[in-house]
């Protein structure tokens, strides 16, 4: 609600930065509600973030945020290929 209220278009959901662990159902209690789309994040500390954790766990989250109804969400080209999108070459 503050990101609209500043007048942000899109607002990121960094889910490395929160404290503790993230389960679904405070997940679904972050993009409750929401005033504009977001972005989830769940960045790994080998990207740069601070997720150190079980990468099988991140993934399942950032699907889950997808589930859920997240516009976006921001993952890495490793992660997308083990999720089966298409490569971005199109090769895939």
């Amino acid at each position: 609600a503050a990101a609209a209220a500043a007048g942000c278009d899109v607002a990121e959901l960094r889910l490395d930065y929160l404290a503790g662990d993230v389960t679904e159902a405070g997940l679904a209690a972050l993009l409750e509600g929401r005033a504009c789309p977001v972005i989830v994040t769940y960045r790994p500390d080998w990207e740069g973030g601070q997720y150190g954790g079980d990468e099988d766990t991140r993934l399942a989250m950032l699907v889950e945020a997808v589930r859920l109804g997240a516009e976006y969400i921001d993952i890495e080209l490793l992660a997308a290929e083990r999720l089966g999108a298409p490569s971005p070459g199109g090769g895939g």
